[in-house]
């Protein structure tokens, strides 16, 4: 079965206070895309909601009832597990009324429209890139995911692990620290490594989808690609993740919040190289 641009899909991210700045760097990056109608910014509080509707009204956004995140919340700790079993119950909820899921984060730099392309791998039921190059591992916040009956089983498992874990660490503070392997990311990762209900998925090269690791390439190895998206990631802080984009000219926002038209245009030419936009 065909399954393109024309079928129903959201795009679907999960936005607090802390990486409200990165969201609207993302909107102004992306802004003549033609993407913004398909988003979905699920907020973790009113205040960032607020934010967002002000100056984006366009776009959708809804508060998660039941948290109220305003800090960056931390990796393997109660309040960032909590925050992924409703983002998780949400995806369910909307693959059952078959539509597709493209989940996504917003620090990272769109080169170029991958929507066309992802929606093109028709033959298998999710797309997704790996964490690790070592181990099999896949990336949670980066997956597309078509409406197939094998895909709402396997999200259906997946949920049903996760509000067991929630069960388990609902009356612990945000702070306190999980396993690492109690997360939506490694139940997924066991979940398609056995092949649960047949499950079809493609792992995505990283040529066209790099990681944070492509600061460092030389600009021969940089040259030599043609990403859809970098990654902003391998970097501590959120600080740390803004200065880099803005030296590379990868951050979109100005100081009052209103798009950077310049730097929107120079995304669109080759530019591999901080010295060549000096």
């Amino acid at each position: 079965m065909s399954r393109g641009l024309e079928n129903p899909f959201v795009m679907m991210t999960l936005l607090n206070k802390a990486f409200l700045p990165f969201a609207l760097s993302w909107l102004c990056n992306t802004k003549y895309m033609d993407v913004h109608k398909h988003v979905l910014f699920l907020t973790t509080d009113t205040q960032t909601d607020a934010m967002l509707r002000h100056h984006w009204p366009d776009v959708t956004s809804v508060v998660l009832h039941g948290v109220d995140s305003k800090r960056n919340e931390s990796y393997s700790q109660v309040g960032y597990v909590k925050l992924m079993v409703k983002r998780t119950i949400a995806i369910l909820s909307i693959l059952e009324a078959n539509t597709a899921v493209f989940l996504f984060e917003v620090d990272c730099l769109w080169k170029r429209n991958p929507l066309p392309f992802l929606q093109s791998q028709n033959l298998v039921d999710i797309v997704a890139t790996k964490v690790s190059k070592e181990e099999f591992v896949v990336a949670g916040g980066f997956l597309y995911l078509f409406p197939t009956n094998s895909t709402k089983q396997l999200w259906g498992a997946l949920t049903k692990r996760l509000l067991v874990l929630f069960d388990k660490i609902r009356f612990l503070s945000p702070e306190t620290s999980v396993s690492e392997g109690d997360n939506d990311q490694q139940y997924l990762s066991i979940l398609i490594g056995k092949n649960y209900v047949g499950i079809r998925y493609k792992l995505l090269f990283d040529e066209e989808f790099p990681d944070g690791s492509w600061y460092n390439l030389t600009l021969a190895e940089r040259s030599a690609m043609n990403p859809y998206i970098i990654n902003n990631n391998w970097l501590v802080g959120n600080y740390e993740k803004i200065e880099r984009a803005q030296r590379w000219r990868h951050w979109f926002i100005r100081k009052d919040f209103t798009c950077d038209e310049q730097n929107i245009a120079l995304n669109f030419q080759n530019l591999n190289s901080v010295d060549s936009i000096l």
